[in-house]
């Protein structure tokens, strides 16, 4: 099992082996992933990803462990912090787009985390491509 956190609406009746936690927005997913990350969970996949500038997120999702460890992973805490500084950054405002561009934002977000689940048997509770971005 593993956590989902999400503010895509393609992903709310996603719950095969996934717990599904569906935010507003991505700043959102991102606190609550850091909170979760303090609390012990991992990332499993890269807040980065999809090599879209920070102001084209639209639609973020994120894969966290299913169990809570021992310790906290600075690796997870570094890469969501950074991600959370990027979003916020004033100089990468986002702008006012049309609902066939955010369909698409959105349909990209699902289809990339989709391809993470595909091969999810190659990833494990303590493996991540830090460099995956």
């Amino acid at each position: 099992m593993r956590f989902m956190i999400t503010n895509n609406p393609e992903f709310a009746n996603e719950s095969k082996d996934n717990t599904v936690i569906l935010l507003d927005d991505p700043e959102s997913v991102f606190i609550r992933a850091r909170d979760m990350i303090h609390q012990g969970y991992k990332l499993l996949t890269h807040p980065q990803y999809g090599n879209l500038q920070s102001r084209h997120w639209y639609y973020r999702t994120l894969l966290l462990s299913g169990e809570r460890g021992d310790s906290l992973d600075y690796v997870s805490l570094q890469l969501i912090e950074d991600v959370i500084h990027k979003y916020l950054d004033p100089n990468q405002k986002r702008s006012d787009i049309s609902a066939t561009i955010l369909e698409d934002y959105r349909l990209l977000d699902r289809d990339l985390i989709h391809h993470a689940l595909d091969h999810s048997s190659s990833i494990n509770e303590t493996q991540l491509n830090y460099e995956g971005r």
